[in-house]
């Protein structure tokens, strides 16, 4: 059974690109969200966490963001945005990497808890686990710290697209493609590839999707704070958009503006909803009660041109990802560890498959950040 979460309306603007010129945007807006199941994704690149995390920390209260960073040790939101990212790879965080992401049958309607979330958890799960331990009264400080850093990381992760894609090609990353003159894969276009050919740099691209952000929208996506609702729209997003292109042939132009359509309206709804998730939990007295129906959409996402899914590449030699994605790196699922019993509001099945874990300490961690952001950057595992 799918809850449907949310809708875009659909609308066309302008963003500036490269060189002056500017581009016009057909926007596809018409996402649809549905409750039930995860997909495998290791959300956005580190410009795309950077950009919601700023979006997310302008929408904050003051009492709220002293209360968060003072959680973090003084640390923002955008300072460990990608924490979770980099710890993946450690074996005492091994258990995370399934955690990422969640595969849903490319039949399906949407996402469907009890069919597309494994033992060892997923990206649905997560946010519901780490949300309930944020909430225990009884959790140490460590614990929820470390919970917070993950819960941030994984409600950006969630609104990618394609980390909730197919288990057969692993969320695009075996789906190479040339994108802007570079070989590539899909996965990597989306988490990086796309907000980069913007051209804007973060502070830039934080600028203009402000702009996107009006009350009414802001209203219609805080809504919905479902995950298992947005874990659908990235689903349907991925399913009706991301996944129309030919394997190993040229991203077309009309692809490429319509995928960073998208892309900005994501990263707008990840910040408008962590932040609202984020004051829900911080409140003297936070609601225990199941999220609010979203509301019906109206019309679904219109369907991509076959020519437009695949053309030749009209911006040859600018920067693009390349190389194979971190995900794609990162080997298997692994289990989640044993944890402790934990309340959680959420549905039943979400409550019997979220996995009952509390956060382990965290650990410092330096992190190497590279002067351009390559296109494996927070790429999907499997």
């Amino acid at each position: 059974m799918h809850t449907l979460c949310g809708v875009l309306k659909p609308s066309s603007y302008t963003t500036p690109r490269r060189g002056g010129g500017k581009t016009r945007l057909m926007g596809l807006l018409a996402v649809v969200l549905a409750v039930s199941a995860p997909a495998p994704a290791l959300g956005w690149g580190e410009a795309g966490h950077r950009i919601i995390s700023r979006l997310a920390t302008a929408r904050l209260g003051p009492q709220t963001r002293q209360k968060v960073e003072s959680l973090l040790d003084g640390r923002s939101i955008e300072d460990v945005s990608l924490w979770a990212d980099e710890v993946r790879r450690l074996p005492e965080y091994r258990w995370t990497v399934p955690l990422h992401y969640v595969n849903v049958p490319p039949e399906a309607t949407g996402f469907d808890m009890e069919r597309d979330c494994p033992p060892e958890g997923c990206v649905v799960s997560a946010i519901a686990r780490f949300e309930a331990i944020l909430r225990d009264p009884g959790a140490d400080r460590p614990q929820r710290q470390e919970a917070l850093k993950f819960l941030v990381h994984f409600v950006m992760d969630v609104h990618q697209p394609l980390h909730v894609g197919r288990r057969s090609d692993r969320g695009g990353n075996d789906i190479k493609v040339i994108f802007e003159g570079r070989r590539t894969d899909l996965h990597a276009v989306w988490d990086t590839g796309l907000i980069e050919s913007a051209g804007l740099g973060i502070s830039g691209h934080v600028g203009f999707i402000e702009r996107l952000i009006t009350p009414e929208t802001a209203e219609a996506w805080a809504a919905c704070l479902d995950p298992a609702g947005w874990a659908t729209e990235s689903f349907l997003l991925a399913r009706d958009w991301a996944y129309r292109v030919q394997g190993d042939g040229p991203i077309g132009r009309e692809y490429r503006e319509r995928g960073l359509d998208i892309c900005n309206r994501r990263m707008a709804q990840a910040a408008v909803r962590l932040a609202t998730f984020l004051e829900r939990l911080f409140a003297e007295t936070a609601p225990a009660s199941a999220p609010a129906a979203c509301s019906m959409p109206a019309t679904v996402p219109a369907t991509l041109p076959a020519a437009a899914a695949v053309g030749p590449s009209d911006s040859p030699g600018g920067p693009a990802p390349s190389g194979p994605s971190d995900m794609a790196r990162d080997g298997g699922r692994d289990g989640a560890r044993p944890s402790r019993a934990i309340r959680t509001r959420r549905s039943a099945s979400l409550r019997e498959r979220s996995g009952r874990e509390g956060a382990r300490p965290s650990r410092a961690i330096r992190t190497r950040r590279s002067a351009s952001l390559q296109g494996g950057a927070g790429g999907r595992a499997h």
